[in-house]
């Protein structure tokens, strides 16, 4: 339960992160550029960002040089245990494709939410503007594998579609904390003297 609880946490955390910073200043696009990733590969220089900068840029022009390179690199930067659930290739570019991640394909710009990580698992929201104007949000969830042949590098765990209008605030806990870290209050956001 209480991973469920940090888990929804962060996602209202990262989902006000990207709608404060897209109102606080210009967006931190990134419109599609050139496949510069079509070589890359998983390593232990990667943080979890750029992992999944390379994945978005690598989807942005997918069939660049050729049909579904970019998922291809998407599929590379995969976990083992998650191609071990969405693979082989022809199978996660079936996904991919599907209604629920279509908008990744060939997208026309990515906003870039902050990294929540504890050094082993990390959590990115990101927002898409598809390559028809359609907005979708995308939680990456990454882990730093620990033994195999990519050891010590940050990998895609998973991709979740995230409905803004599914998205709960959870109320502070309570027992005297009002969830303004100083352990003062009764809970209901209401200082009492």
């Amino acid at each position: 339960m209480s991973r469920l609880i940090w888990v929804m946490v962060a996602l209202w955390t990262l989902l006000l992160a990207v709608e404060s910073a897209a109102a606080a200043s210009p967006p931190a696009t990134q419109p599609a550029a050139p496949n510069r990733t079509m070589n890359l590969k998983p390593s232990p220089n990667y943080t979890p960002r750029m992992v999944v900068q390379f994945q978005l840029e690598a989807l942005g022009h997918n069939d660049d040089p050729a049909p579904d390179t970019g998922i291809a690199v998407a599929f590379r930067f995969a976990s083992p245990s998650n191609q071990s659930q969405t693979g082989p290739l022809d199978k996660f570019i079936h996904m991919i494709k599907s209604p629920a991640y279509a908008a990744m394909v060939n997208h026309q710009s990515v906003e870039y939410g902050e990294v929540h990580s504890d050094g082993q698992q990390a959590q990115q929201l990101v927002k898409i503007t598809g390559a028809g104007g359609d907005m979708a949000l995308y939680l990456f969830i990454l882990s730093r594998q620990t033994d195999g042949q990519f050891k010590n590098c940050w990998m895609t765990d998973g991709v979740m579609r995230i409905h803004p209008e599914d998205i709960v605030p959870v109320p502070p806990p309570d027992g005297g904390n009002n969830g303004d870290g100083n352990g003062a209050g009764n809970g209901d956001g209401h200082d009492r003297a």
